[in-house]
């Protein structure tokens, strides 16, 4: 249950300190920003810019690997970002993707924690 709680605390942070980080985003798309950009577009989800996009992206992944470094079980990572990710609109096949897509593109050392 502790583990849970971490994985939640961990995603609610991430989500509020998007706003913040945008600032903080280079001004040149890197490979595996267009990578992530264009799955987005395929997807059909929309950001305000292309730079919250990669924010997001890169959030995912920062809570993929607290989860593991945590040592929280893959299922819940998974469950807990997919849900999260739902609460902002996104119906459960968009997120999977999206997870699964900031993985592959921004820390595909991950992979095998979301299943992608």
């Amino acid at each position: 249950m502790r583990a849970r709680h971490a994985v939640s605390s961990i995603i609610v942070a991430a989500t509020a300190s998007v706003p913040v980080l945008l600032g903080m985003h280079t001004a040149h798309a890197t490979d595996p920003d267009t990578e992530f950009v264009a799955l987005l577009s395929t997807l059909g989800v929309n950001f305000a810019s292309e730079e919250q996009a990669v924010e997001m992206g890169n959030n995912i992944c920062g809570i993929v690997a607290e989860g593991a470094a945590n040592g929280v079980d893959p299922a819940r990572v998974q469950l807990d970002l997919v849900q999260s990710l739902q609460g902002d609109g996104l119906d459960a096949a968009q997120a999977a993707a999206l997870m699964q897509g900031a993985v592959r593109a921004y820390c595909p050392g991950y992979q095998a924690v979301v299943g992608g």
